[in-house]
């Protein structure tokens, strides 16, 4: 399995609870939408909602309960999948200065837990499900799921945008770690 994801905007060092959320919001989006536009993938049981809730044990299932929501991850331990993650990020200094737009490993780790199920039900506490976030996409289970990570960094050129907005592209290919019949095509 291959996707790109893309973010633009400001990516906060060190983000609250609600500001993942927000990044999480914006990532389902894409997932799903992946997800749906692949026949392969929309037929696959271990991301229907209705699937789990049958608790079949003949059934592969990457969905997690956690507070009101059903979080749906690609990449699950599960399914038996790592991940191996290239991020492209374009900001506004020059390539090598990453000063000026704050720490990389924090904002890093801001994005990865963004594109992770949330490990405790208290980082969603008083947050409801939307119409169309059941199950709620995610691409990691957990971020110990990522096997490789590049990261590229460069100047973005463009003048009309606020200097804390960057451009990231996230390229992710899937890995199986034990080949079964539920992660075929994966």
């Amino acid at each position: 399995m291959e996707l790109y994801l893309k973010y633009e905007g400001i990516l906060k060092s060190n983000a609250d609870p609600k500001e993942k959320h927000r990044l999480q919001k914006h990532f389902h989006s894409q997932i799903k939408r992946f997800v749906e536009s692949d026949e392969h993938l929309k037929n696959k049981k271990c991301w229907q909602l209705e699937s789990f809730l049958k608790q079949d044990p003949n059934e592969m299932n990457a969905i997690s309960k956690k507070g009101d929501f059903y979080f749906a991850s690609l990449i699950s331990s599960k399914l038996h999948l790592l991940a191996e993650i290239n991020h492209t990020i374009l900001w506004h200094d020059l390539p090598g200065q990453i000063i000026g737009q704050g720490d990389i490993d924090n904002k890093l780790k801001t994005l990865f837990d963004a594109l992770s199920c949330p490990p405790h039900e208290s980082q969603i506490t008083g947050l409801k499900p939307e119409n169309g976030e059941e199950p709620f996409f995610c691409l990691l289970e957990d971020d110990k799921l990522i096997q490789n990570v590049n990261i590229r960094t460069h100047t973005l050129l463009e003048n009309n945008v606020d200097k804390r907005d960057i451009f990231v592209l996230i390229h992710v290919q899937s890995k199986a770690t034990r080949l079964v019949w539920g992660n075929m095509g994966l």
